[in-house]
């Protein structure tokens, strides 16, 4: 099947900018980073990588697509140090008016920094 590929930025950063994930709890509420076309013949692939600007080491946890702690992605961040891959999330369309969410919380708020390098992919028929 062939596909368009087009870049995205994340949907819950502001042209562009990194996304600071203010949250420290899992779940519906922790930092919304993006969020996936609503069709399901949209696929979005997310390379994300993560800053931590605090003086102490930081660990930031991705939910990709789901708040179920079993899908969860952790990367522990060294204190002000630079970018680090925290890992390749590749989601679909959910087929509903949301599309699919792929939040972030860390063990302390707002001195994680988040963004991406970003790809829909989008099916030609």
């Amino acid at each position: 099947m062939p596909f368009t590929v087009t870049p995205i930025l994340l949907s819950n950063a502001t042209a562009g900018q990194p996304v600071n994930t203010t949250s420290t709890a899992a779940g519906s509420g922790a930092t919304l980073l993006h969020k996936t076309s609503t069709s399901t013949s949209d696929i979005d692939s997310l390379d994300l990588y993560a800053a931590n600007n605090d003086t102490a080491d930081q660990t930031v946890t991705i939910q990709p697509g789901t708040t179920s702690t079993a899908a969860n992605v952790s990367a522990l961040l060294p204190p002000s140090g630079g970018a680090v891959y925290v890992g390749r999330f590749t989601l679909t369309g959910d087929g509903t008016t949301g599309g699919s969410a792929v939040r972030s919380y860390a063990t302390k708020g707002s001195v994680v920094n988040l963004w991406a390098d970003a790809m829909r992919y989008k099916s030609i028929t």
